[in-house]
């Protein structure tokens, strides 16, 4: 066959719809599988050359390296030579030339002073180098590994740039996203050879690496500032410390190699894989499939043609003791069964193919010439027919197969239902359990399944994890409510928390306290009092804002909300959702007095009201009187005066008189804007024909006629606010364009007609009422407030255009239209809908 592949060979080029053919003599296509196996064939023989001469030689494709050891500079410096001029021989040979000034050379040793050796290959001498690149791991001449730890990083973090800018606190990237990305990517690149280096993770200096750059994608993860301590962001993203992940990987690969045998049980081995050599032949392997039954009455044996015993199998632990057995079956009764009892540190799954490998043993040692082996395990079935198994049970259980079929006789295998009733299968689950507990004998099987190592090493980690996070100087609030490093893992993983969450568990948000201390407020102090910090435990705890609402959570949860409870209300369910509800609510009301919303922009001098709009932002702020900042009391001057004055605090005194001069006179906002929409519906504003109709959202209120209308907003993160599609088209021209920032909206005058509050929009001299979210849903609120225009007796017909009850992926219900149809009695009612559709009411 290799005669055949090296003869009557052509390369044939295909290119612009033209084809070139040489003939070829020597080489291989780039990417085939040849290339690789014919190299190795000639690689070999200077690889068995070299070690016959006591030299250490370790080879990947075409790099090869030699290892040379000796006290003596001299003896080092002969050894090599030799060696060296043996390889040029061999090239020679073989029509193979080695570059010469490509081969460096590097000193690893401990002593401070020694003789730099020199070294010719080919007369030419090879430069010593202080680091060399040896598949992917920078080895430096002290063994150090600075630079690869620097190399790695840097990769890295250069991956980390690039997701920063897609992935932010309140928008871009999931979580989980992120966590998948730096499991499957970032781990993998700092973990590469970790067992070769796992010692320089030690040192201090690697390990401010390592955590400065862990600390960035914990941060995107759990979508925390980034003024969050790793402390927190770690235990909030779930993640462990990087250092101590190579730790992990580094003793995991001891263990495989047999170097490391601190975590298994004392005279204990480690089940380890078979290697490819030990493998059978793959002419030899004989092919296991197996078929499964749901059941096992006579119209299924008669289907799958079932004749012979049946031996049934099963492997059980139960309170932490391990058991297997099978029972022989033939004409409907048991014949003999066997139990067998395994280690605490074996697994399910290692009973199970226990089970079976005695089973596939005693068929071999029977004369049967058929019998059929019954499983409720069907990843041990899949195993056994995998022709890639490296499980020693299954090798074993892949010999005694080619046996019993040399013998001509055949075994065949099922997989059957479990607790369905099987006699067979219940027999052998009964005794499964009874050897696990009862049998006192001398284990049958005792190899450590590689799981209770990593198990081993898991815990050990976590341990040192949680030592370091109790005496770690940061992260002091999110201790309070997760003082336990792994229960606070299992919770991230059962429970998204959003960023409001996040700043909750960690103190760093919209608090006056945080705020002040990165100097972007004034005063650190709350609104109720002010020589208290605002920080999270005072707004949770004891601000008097809140004490409704902490109140109701008390009796809620039946317990009182104090400092050391707080973990113990975040670890049960039905706590932990009525304690984040509440704290969310206090947290995104703090936030928003201490934001750029606390003090709505004011003009110096009010807009005068516009037929029509041609500038940007189309939606005109309005002086707010209730909006109050700090702890101050709210000025008895008009709105345009009281926030103006707060304004010109913080200008200087020469232009704050000049300013005083210019407004003495309050200038009143216009008299049309000062209305509620009720009573510009009282007005006559817009009449029209009693009735109901509807019309396609993207024409609301396109109508010159239409003038007083009703439309939907509710809060998206804490600066910004989703409005519904048809007010979204009035404003930017298109019904997806629904997002907007809070300064604009919360800029609207707010207004109040009985208990209905809302904001007024004016566009193009029309009247928008906006409701927002509050204790009731936006689409209930004008519900009640239609309905009760459709109450007034005497009322003027008006004509009232409702926005389609649509914000986001919030939709109204049925009970919401009911007041568009008691307006509709008294008034024209225009519905706004997808599509135009008639409701089905």
């Amino acid at each position: 066959m290799v005669a055949s592949y090296l003869q009557d060979r052509r390369v044939i080029v295909n290119y612009a719809r033209a084809s070139s053919e040489r003939k070829t003599t020597k080489g291989c296509v780039q990417g085939s599988i040849g290339g690789p196996t014919f190299w190795n064939l000639i690689l070999d023989s200077l690889l068995r050359e070299v070690n016959n001469m006591g030299v250490y030689c370790q080879a990947f494709a075409d790099d090869v390296v030699l290892v040379f050891s000796s006290h003596q500079t001299s003896n080092l410096q002969a050894s090599a030579e030799t060696t060296l001029a043996a390889v040029q021989d061999w090239g020679k040979r073989n029509k193979l030339n080695f570059a010469a000034h490509k081969t460096n050379a590097m000193v690893l040793t401990k002593k401070r002073k020694y003789n730099t050796p020199i070294v010719h290959m080919s007369g030419t001498r090879l430069r010593l180098v202080e680091e060399i690149k040896l598949l992917g791991l920078i080895i430096d001449s002290k063994l150090t590994f600075n630079a690869h730890v620097s190399a790695i990083c840097k990769k890295a973090a250069d991956i980390y740039k690039q997701l920063a800018c897609a992935a932010r606190v309140s928008w871009g990237l999931n979580g989980e996203i992120v966590r998948i990305i730096y499991v499957a990517v970032i781990e993998p690149i700092v973990l590469y050879a970790a067992s070769a280096w796992s010692h320089a993770a030690e040192k201090l200096s690697i390990r401010k690496q390592l955590n400065s750059l862990q600390r960035g994608f914990a941060q995107k993860i759990c979508k925390a500032y980034r003024t969050v301590s790793l402390t927190s962001a770690l235990v909030l993203a779930g993640l462990l410390p990087l250092d101590l992940r190579i730790r992990e990987a580094a003793i995991l690969y001891k263990t495989k190699k047999g170097h490391y045998e601190d975590l298994l049980p004392p005279g204990r081995e480690l089940e380890r894989r078979v290697g490819p050599l030990q493998n059978p032949h793959p002419s030899q392997l004989k092919t296991t499939e197996y078929e499964c039954l749901l059941s096992l009455n006579p119209e299924t044996l008669e289907e799958h043609h079932i004749v012979g015993p049946l031996i049934y199998t099963d492997g059980s632990k139960i309170d932490g003791k391990v058991g297997a057995a099978l029972t022989w079956w033939d004409q409907g009764r048991e014949v003999r069964y066997s139990t067998f009892r395994l280690e605490p540190h074996n697994t399910v799954f290692q009973s199970e193919m226990y089970a079976l490998f005695r089973a596939v043993d005693m068929v071999r040692k029977s004369k049967e010439s058929s019998i059929n082996i019954l499983s409720d395990s069907r990843s041990s079935l899949d195993l056994l027919k995998s022709p890639l198994a490296t499980h020693p049970l299954a090798i074993e259980m892949k010999r005694c197969i080619r046996q019993i079929h040399e013998e001509n006789r055949s075994v065949r295998f099922f997989w059957l239902k479990a607790h369905v009733g099987t006699p067979g299968n219940e027999r052998a689950d009964e005794l499964a359990k009874k050897a696990a507990l009862m049998k006192k004998s001398a284990p049958d099987y005792d190899k450590v399944p590689i799981s209770y190592v990593r198990r081993q090493i898991r815990e050990e980690t976590v341990r040192l994890w949680q030592d370091r996070y109790n005496s770690s100087q940061t992260g002091s609030v999110t201790k309070i409510f997760l003082p336990d490093a792994k229960t606070a893992c299992k919770l991230v993983r059962k429970v998204t928390l959003t960023p409001v969450d996040i700043q909750i568990l960690t103190g760093h948000g919209g608090f006056a306290a945080y705020l002040h201390r990165f100097h972007l407020k004034d005063s650190p102090s709350c609104v109720c009092d002010p020589n208290c910090e605002e920080t999270v435990l005072h707004i949770l705890l004891e601000c008097p804002r809140f004490d409704k609402g902490r109140m109701d959570l008390e009796i809620k949860i039946q317990r009182k909300l104090d400092q050391p409870s707080l973990h113990t209300i975040l670890e049960n369910e039905a706590d932990r959702t009525s304690f984040l509800a509440f704290a969310r609510h206090a947290v995104v009301i703090a936030a928003k007095r201490n934001g750029s919303t606390a003090l709505p922009p004011t003009p110096l001098s009010v807009p005068q009201a516009q037929n029509t709009i041609t500038a940007i932002p189309h939606l005109h702020p309005t002086p707010n009187p209730n909006t109050q900042t700090g702890s101050a009391t709210p000025l008895q001057e008009s709105p345009t005066r009281a926030s103006l004055s707060l304004r010109l605090q913080a200008i200087p005194s020469a232009l704050q008189k000049l300013f005083q001069g210019r407004t003495t006179q309050n200038t009143p906002p216009p008299p049309t804007q000062s209305k509620t929409l009720e009573s510009l519906l009282g007005e006559g504003n817009g009449s029209g024909e009693v009735g109901i109709r509807t019309r396609c959202v993207a024409l609301f209120m396109d109508g010159e006629a239409e003038r007083i209308g009703i439309s939907f907003c509710r809060s998206e993160g804490l600066d910004r606010l989703v409005v519904s599609p048809g007010l979204a088209l009035l404003i930017k021209g298109s019904t997806r364009k629904t997002s907007f920032k809070r300064t604009k909206i919360d800029a609207l005058v707010q207004k109040q007609d009985d208990d209905s509050t809302y904001r007024l929009v004016w566009l193009h001299n029309k009247a928008i009422a906006l409701f927002e979210w509050g204790e009731e849903s936006a689409f209930a609120q004008a519900s009640s407030w239609l309905q009760r225009q459709g109450e007034l007796p005497g009322a003027t017909p008006g004509r009232i255009s409702v926005d389609s009850m649509r914000v986001g992926y919030d939709k109204g219900d049925v009970a919401d239209r009911y007041g568009c149809l008691m307006a509709s009695k008294i008034h024209e009612v225009i519905v706004y809908e997808d599509r135009g559709r008639i409701w089905d009411i």
